[in-house]
């Protein structure tokens, strides 16, 4: 299996550590087709890219593809959801973005801060409220399906956050969303991977690189995508050698 495209990898415009260049020309150096900088979406409370900087990551991107001709290389964003309506915090600039990735993460400003930290805590790491929690972010992921029509993919489910990946993968074959299997941390299981190909989900495979030398790493979803029994054509962003 080759990598033909990274889709989600981070620069210097939120918590990465090398610029969008950077990132696109160690991509080219490992012979990739495409590569998408996906920083997070504003509503993150320390690395959040706020208006001006998306514009300012969008004319730099447009600069960089009329420089490296070689490569595809899109505009993104990590987008967080911030309400158990679905919302996610990239609303007012949906058409700057060529993909749009969304995930529910850590320190991030959600309407109902009790559920969303404490609870979700305490399933994760005590085992409290875990069926519920399940349920509950299930139903968030999918309110947010039925918001947008344009999500590319969810990014690393069920890390942090339990999810039913049995419903949320079918409301995802229904609106050909990927779901992600993360390298950075190890999510989709290849248990949840199995389940979402088998009701029709596509996987997307990304490094989620921090650093320019860790776009296209995928070690760790290359032995998932092997416990799981993944075939090639079930992935977006991969072909055979």
């Amino acid at each position: 299996m080759r990598l033909t495209g990274d889709f989600h990898t981070h620069t210097i415009y939120s918590h990465g550590k090398n610029t969008i260049e950077e990132n696109v020309v160690s991509a080219m150096q490992k012979g990739l087709s495409s590569i998408c900088i996906t920083d997070h979406g504003g509503g993150h409370l320390f690395y959040g890219v706020k208006e001006k900087e998306l514009r300012k990551m969008r004319d730099e991107i447009n600069l960089l593809r009329e420089k490296y001709k070689d490569i595809n290389i899109y505009f993104g964003i990590e987008a967080n959801i911030i309400s158990v309506d679905g919302t996610i915090d990239a609303d007012k600039w949906l058409n700057m973005f060529d993909y749009l990735l969304v995930g529910m993460h850590y320190l991030i400003r959600f309407d109902k801060f009790m559920y969303y930290y404490f609870m979700n805590f305490f399933a994760r790491y005590m085992g409290l409220f875990k069926n519920y929690c399940r349920k509950r972010n299930t139903e968030i992921f999918i309110r947010c399906i039925n918001k947008y029509d344009n999500i590319f993919a969810f990014t690393h489910p069920g890390e942090r956050f339990f999810v039913d990946i049995d419903k949320l993968s079918k409301a995802c074959a229904k609106k050909n969303i990927a779901l992600e299997i993360n390298n950075r941390h190890g999510y989709m299981t290849a248990q949840d991977a199995k389940i979402a190909v088998n009701n029709g989900a596509k996987i997307l495979v990304s490094s989620d690189a921090h650093k320019s030398s860790e776009v296209g790493n995928i070690e760790k979803c290359l032995n998932i995508l092997k416990d799981a029994d993944i075939k090639t054509f079930q992935i977006i962003n991969i072909e055979e050698d």
